[in-house]
């Protein structure tokens, strides 16, 4: 990349034509008097002041201003870079956020039989790319059984709630993460990437035609519902009858749940464990920062034995610069932080 490129992309960052020039000769020095950058890139004192400020406002310089005369220093050009980088991703975040809760188009529909049911519930589920939450009477399992292997197959994470039963159908445990087992007849459901919702009478799921009705649902506003009611009410009306192996580390998790799952099986194999998360905080509509330290507890109600006061509460606390930070999945309100994406390792330079 010749000068004129390398003027240009910069250009292309924002920078104003004297800040390109201001930039490029503070790189060329290792201090530089403002006098001296205000000379070699032909502008005047009083405007190289303008732009140092506004170049380290970017973190590309740092303005020696409590000494005389004033000076200024280039950040090293990897460093700058990284830390636009981070910045961008943090807004690249908050971006893709606020898009698709925009392009996020609400959806009802009613079903009155059976076999359009359950079409609805293998297109729901085949359409699966990271969490299904779903409570079905046992006598149901059987037809979505190879629906629900193939996307765990694909690395969904699958809760699974048979209901209406005193032991699981063999083969149950090839077809979820984590499944329950109980006596009770609940109301069928099922919630998908926390966007798709299926609420359903367990009777419509049982006869080809019933009087019962049930209903889907892509709402913004009723699926943290759905998802509250399964954990807080059904769930653990349950009793574990299977849990999975946990993944191997590292590994990123775009699923809480799933994060949670693992995290406590590793800390109660005594793993010293380590976590970097995107997360923002609750009490804020800031944008998403990185938070890095070491899983020190996990409060959680998803496995047994649960460790958490609240059935819907699930918990990671990390260490991170000498202060412990309580961390929650999406929609958080109890938490210091709610996560938008968590990757688990031994490694202590996760910290």
């Amino acid at each position: 990349m010749d000068g004129r490129d390398l003027r240009t992309a910069l250009k292309r960052f924002g920078l104003s034509e004297k800040e390109v020039a201001a930039y490029l000769t503070s790189i060329g020095h290792g201090k530089i008097k403002m006098s001296d950058l205000a000379d070699e890139a032909d502008i005047s004192v009083r405007h190289a002041y303008k732009v140092a400020d506004q170049l380290e406002q970017r973190g590309l310089i740092v303005v020696n201003d409590h000494s005389t005369p004033t000076t200024l220093n280039a950040i090293h050009p990897s460093e700058a870079i990284s830390q636009l980088k981070e910045n961008l991703s943090t807004i690249e975040s908050e971006l893709n956020t606020r898009f698709e809760e925009a392009s996020f188009e609400s959806k009802t529909e009613v079903y009155k039989s059976k076999p359009t049911l359950f079409k609805r519930l293998r297109e729901s589920i085949s359409k699966a790319e990271n969490e299904v939450l779903v409570s079905l009477p046992v006598e149901a399992v059987p037809d979505i059984a190879d629906d629900l292997r193939r996307a765990l197959d694909r690395g969904v994470f699958i809760l699974l709630l048979v209901t209406n039963t005193k032991t699981a159908v063999s083969g149950d445990s090839t077809i979820a993460s984590v499944m329950r087992i109980s006596e009770g007849d609940f109301p069928a459901m099922m919630c998908v990437d926390r966007r798709d919702g299926i609420f359903s009478p367990p009777d419509l799921l049982r006869h080809a035609y019933s009087s019962k009705q049930g209903i889907s649902l892509q709402q913004n506003s009723f699926i943290p519902i759905l998802i509250s009611a399964f954990l807080g009410n059904f769930w653990g009306a349950g009793y574990e009858a299977y849990i999975s192996r946990p993944n191997d580390l590292p590994q990123e998790y775009t699923t809480f749940c799933h994060a949670i799952v693992d995290a406590t099986c590793k800390l109660r194999q005594n793993t010293e464990l380590y976590a970097e998360i995107k997360a923002r905080a609750v009490s804020a509509a800031d944008g998403f920062e990185t938070i890095r330290g070491q899983v020190t507890n996990v409060q959680q109600s998803i496995i047994a034995p649960e460790s958490s006061s609240r059935a819907i509460k699930n918990t990671l606390f990390i260490e991170s610069e000498n202060t412990v930070v309580s961390i929650g999945g999406p929609g958080a309100f109890m938490e210091d932080f709610e996560a938008k994406m968590i990757r688990l390792s031994t490694d202590v330079g996760t910290r």
